[in-house]
């Protein structure tokens, strides 16, 4: 399959259950998917993004070089973060930390007591 199906397939997993994924790949492609066919999709995907994480991690950090810079033009620039508490299966550990974080040039009302955020990069 190529990188698209599988990168479809992974994203519709992301949404539901494998088998789920697998049959709205199936409607889509106008051939059968097994649910285990969408599963090694998520593993390929998930591998060639974290080999591009590493690479970018060596790059910054072993090799030294910079980050290149942000491509948001604000006057004032806003963060938020937070953290989740994952709780891990198989592993040794019971639970996790997960951090996130957004910068936004502000926000605008859309609704009463509803903002979306301006210009947000992840």
């Amino acid at each position: 399959m190529s990188r698209r199906v599988r990168e479809m397939g992974s994203y519709l997993a992301s949404e539901g259950t494998y088998r789920r994924a697998a049959s709205e790949l199936s409607w889509l492609l106008k051939t059968p998917v097994s649910h285990s066919a969408v599963q090694r999709m998520v593993w390929q995907t998930g591998k060639r993004i974290t080999a591009g994480e590493e690479a970018e991690r060596l790059r910054v950090f072993e090799s030294g070089e910079e980050i290149s810079g942000g491509k948001v033009i604000a006057p004032v620039l806003y963060g938020e973060s937070d953290g989740v508490w994952v709780h891990l299966q198989r592993e040794k550990r019971r639970s996790a930390e997960v951090r996130v974080a957004i910068m936004s040039s502000g926000r605008k009302q859309i609704g009463k007591d509803r903002f979306r955020l301006e210009r947000n990069a992840a």
